[in-house]
């Protein structure tokens, strides 16, 4: 299961509402691409089946790209 877009202005990717319950948490690739500036991004927390939430360690407001891979749960 794979989603990606683009987060700006935000620190929240909303994860789709089908996972919840049904995906592997252990399994989950988050992949971020800071768009314009340098950002040094890093996922802050992960509400596993809700959301990541992403941060920017230079204090720069979020403009970037993101990947989200997982597996389903078995």
């Amino acid at each position: 299961m794979k989603i990606s877009g683009k987060l700006q202005g935000e620190t929240k990717i909303t994860l789709p509402g089908e996972w919840f319950g049904n995906i592997d948490p252990e399994s989950m690739v988050v992949q971020l691409t800071p768009y314009g500036v340098a950002q040094d991004l890093y996922v802050k927390s992960i509400d596993y089946g809700y959301y990541v939430e992403v941060r920017s360690q230079s204090g720069t407001a979020i403009n970037c790209f993101y990947t989200i891979e997982v597996q389903p749960k078995q």
